[in-house]
């Protein structure tokens, strides 16, 4: 007999299919959505009707109000994960492949382990240091001289700027750890959201070309992509991941790390043609192995030794 509080397999299936799959197909729909909509006031309206939904919802569901504090981490949070991580990948996607930036996002992980080491005196487990290790040398392998000189695909200023956008999530997501915020999972994710989106669209303003720019210009395929980003990529996914850190462990949640990647380039490849390298393909590789050694590393808090390690691995795998 099943109790209470165990939720259902179809559940737990449902949810994890959401960040997977969703998750991993949002680099593909914002490639769709920005070939006629200018990048960052996509992602500031995207945000704003997100977060307004979300918040009202709270609002209705009786969740207190935030106060003044909250919502000053909030916009703090959402200058960096937003504006300057999702507004920076949506901008870059016009001349990187999806896949590519999935590829590239991948590294956040690695970001955050190396600012914890070196700001918060927090030294990474030796499993975490190789992952560490593996992710780098993947990461000089998929964006290194030889692969940008022999494909058209890869675009430097492109790929610098997907890089600041990682680093851009990585900081926030520190920050966000120690911040002042509300309790209630989805009060606190639609305040980021609409604080955020506020700031993309203030940025869209005042940066982005927009004389020329008419909403009746926007094709079919790029509203439907938008359309798709506000209620499963922005709503329908992060609720299901919500309820999944309350119902799972925090190392099982967040295998979508590393597979997402895999989505966006399967659908890349599927939709829109994109070719990757084996040079490519072996970087990805180790991007995702990199993304397991850190997830388990950290779980395993710097005190399993690697044999304990892999012998933890043949069990969990079996």
């Amino acid at each position: 007999m099943q109790q209470k509080n165990t939720p259902a397999v179809w559940q737990l299936v449902l949810a994890f299919g959401a960040i997977y799959i969703i998750w991993g197909s949002t680099y593909l729909a914002m490639k769709y959505a920005i070939e006629t909509m200018p990048p960052f006031l996509m992602a500031g309206i995207r945000f704003l009707i997100a977060g307004g939904i979300l918040y009202a919802w709270s609002y209705f569901k009786g969740v207190p109000k935030p106060t003044f504090n909250h919502w000053k981490s909030a916009t703090i949070i959402g200058g960096f994960l937003l504006l300057g991580a999702n507004g920076g990948v949506a901008w870059a996607e016009k001349f990187v492949d999806s896949g590519m930036a999935a590829l590239i996002i991948t590294s956040e992980p690695l970001m955050i382990v190396l600012i914890m080491w070196i700001y918060k005196k927090q030294k990474p487990s030796t499993i975490s240091l190789i992952g560490v290790f593996v992710g780098i040398i993947g990461m000089f392998l998929l964006i290194g001289p030889v692969e940008i000189a022999n494909a058209q695909h890869l675009h430097p200023v492109g790929l610098s700027v997907i890089i600041l956008a990682a680093l851009s999530w990585s900081i926030g997501s520190v920050y966000s750890s120690e911040a002042d915020l509300p309790s209630h999972p989805i009060q606190n994710t639609a305040m980021q959201m609409l604080a955020g989106g506020a700031l993309l669209f203030i940025f869209s303003l005042t940066f982005e070309d927009l004389k020329h720019f008419e909403f009746t210009a926007i094709s079919f395929e790029s509203g439907l992509a938008f359309f798709y980003l506000i209620i499963f990529g922005s709503i329908i996914a992060f609720s299901a991941f919500s309820w999944l850190m309350r119902v799972e462990s925090p190392s099982k949640v967040s295998t979508f790390a590393y597979v997402n990647p895999v989505i966006a380039l399967f659908l890349g490849w599927s939709f829109r043609g994109e070719v990757f390298s084996s040079q490519s393909l072996f970087a990805a590789a180790l991007l995702i192995s990199a993304v397991f050694m850190i997830t388990v590393g950290k779980k395993a808090q710097g005190k399993v030794k690697l044999r304990a390690f892999f012998r933890k691995f043949r069990f969990v795998n079996r």
